[in-house]
């Protein structure tokens, strides 16, 4: 099957995407163009091991590896839901770079779909107005907020359950009234967290991410 092929099931649309092997891979070019803070990561080279048993499973998105029968990698992208396909046999060890990428530009996809659409149904329930949403790779913020109403939000966002995620998008959004973190800051993120703000926050914290 050719990269950028879809398959119709019923009621949903399959993206499937062939991807070439390493070192001529591009995840922009194989994934497509259309793929495109204030509480922090870590930034440091991944240290995790990409192989058949990786995996990430929230109630926002589960990854996973597959064995196949063919001689290349592919891709299935659905809603909330990546499967990545791989050969018989593959050198996970020597692909890691390679692998992080395909991992990375598949949770960019996903964010764009997931991400974008939530923070406006949240924007629209509790009353908040934002200028312009960017999706970014940032591993040293989880999201950010300028003065002029920009919010940028960290693709890894999607490694996360959807209340941490939300409290993310949310912290965010109580940016575009109170820049700073005062106590007016905190006020609000209680009214729009049902007083939950503490709770979310020191978890989000403590959250284990592959990705530190």
């Amino acid at each position: 099957m050719e990269s950028g092929c879809l398959q119709k099931e019923i009621g949903k649309v399959t993206h499937i995407k062939c991807l070439t092997s390493p070192p001529r891979f591009s995840p922009q070019e194989t994934f497509g163009g259309d793929f495109g803070t204030v509480i922090c990561l870590h930034d440091k080279p991944n240290k995790m091991m990409i192989d058949g048993n990786f995996k990430i499973t929230t109630d926002q998105l589960t990854l996973t590896f597959t064995e196949g029968q063919r001689q290349d990698f592919f891709i299935r992208h659905t809603p909330h839901r990546v499967e990545i396909i791989y050969p018989p046999q593959t050198d996970f060890e020597h692909l890691q770079p390679w692998l992080f990428k395909v991992v990375t530009e598949a949770l960019r996809k996903q964010a764009k779909a997931i991400l974008l659409p939530r923070i406006e149904e949240l924007a629209s329930s509790h009353g908040f107005h934002y200028t312009r949403l960017s999706i970014n790779s940032a591993r040293t913020r989880w999201g950010s907020c300028s003065n002029k109403g920009h919010i940028n939000l960290s693709l890894y966002l999607m490694i996360l359950p959807l209340r941490l995620s939300d409290y993310v998008l949310l912290h965010e959004l109580c940016h575009t009234q109170e820049m700073n973190h005062g106590p007016r800051f905190w006020t609000l993120m209680d009214k729009v967290t049902q007083r939950q703000s503490g709770t979310l926050r020191n978890e989000l914290r403590h959250y284990p991410s592959p990705f530190r």
